[in-house]
């Protein structure tokens, strides 16, 4: 592992453990295989595996704490279930002794639901800061999260989403990606859009006409969605023409646009009088 290597750094994320005695088997040598498995999730699917590497032997930076805040939250929560289970000649057993009882249900529950919870704000921090980093930008993970103008997990806020907003985020992506895609085809050319999503996922904006474009095609996208999911109709056509506004007034600020087929739809041809024409007008 890059990352999370001995029972003492672990046990600065896990508190409340007993310490370990003589006999027993370690807390970071039980959790070994599931810290393993978060810390290959987290760099094949966010960080990327060579930005990954880097970041782990530097050791000291904000994000490498972040990482391994998320690969133990990740990594425990994961083991929960089989923490207190020994498995016996007679099947399986709860590990008790007389001073302490085993945890309710419940009680497990919520504990899984607050390392969920920490992991999902470890990974949007984690994700506001390689935003900033232009090895990360170049990656196939940034392009992923760079696939809308939703970035990041900011977005779940915004539908008032609190629990498993990880996995909430991945399914709401694919309908943003759709509605995003859409509007493509009616109001703008593919490159236009890029340049915006780049510029959301970066903070790095051409001008201030950008970042107000961006909030209002954030704002219809969202309206979309929502009217979707509750049945209720909404045009997006006004908003969007509004933002249309915007790009064609400003050629050199928007020349994706203008060099797009986006731009046709919106500019009517001009009628010139013509004498040799089967109608003329005085």
């Amino acid at each position: 592992m890059y990352y999370i290597k001995s029972d003492e750094l672990l046990r600065q994320f896990i508190p409340n453990t007993i310490t370990t005695v003589k006999g027993e088997t370690p807390l970071f040598e039980k959790l070994s295989p599931f810290l393993a498995t978060a810390e290959a999730w987290l760099s094949e699917t966010i960080v990327g595996n060579e930005l990954f590497a880097l970041i782990a032997e530097e050791a000291i930076s904000e994000k490498y704490n972040i990482i391994c805040q998320i690969i133990a939250y990740e990594g425990f929560r994961n083991a929960i279930p089989s923490l207190d289970l020994i498995l016996t000649p007679n099947g399986f057993g709860i590990v008790s002794n007389s001073n302490i009882a085993p945890a309710s249900s419940e009680r497990v529950a919520r504990l899984a639901d607050s390392l969920e919870s920490l992991r999902d704000k470890g990974i949007h921090i984690l994700l506001s800061k390689l935003a900033k980093d232009a090895a990360w930008i170049e990656t196939a993970q940034a392009q992923f999260f760079r696939a809308t103008l939703f970035p990041d997990l900011s977005v779940m806020r915004s539908l008032l989403v609190t629990k498993s907003v990880w996995e909430q985020y991945l399914a709401t992506r694919n309908e943003l990606m759709a509605i995003e895609e859409k509007l493509v085809d009616s109001f703008f050319g593919g490159d236009m859009l890029e340049v915006l999503r780049k510029e959301a996922q970066t903070k790095q904006y051409r001008s201030l006409k950008h970042i107000t474009v961006i909030k209002k095609l954030r704002f219809v996208v969202l309206r979309i969605l929502q009217a979707s999911k509750n049945d209720r109709p909404f045009d997006p056509y006004m908003s969007l023409s509004s933002v249309v506004e915007i790009m064609k007034a400003d050629e050199e600020d928007f020349h994706e646009w203008h060099e797009s087929f986006a731009k046709a739809l919106f500019t009517p041809p001009v009628f010139k009088n013509s004498k040799e024409a089967k109608g003329y007008w005085f």
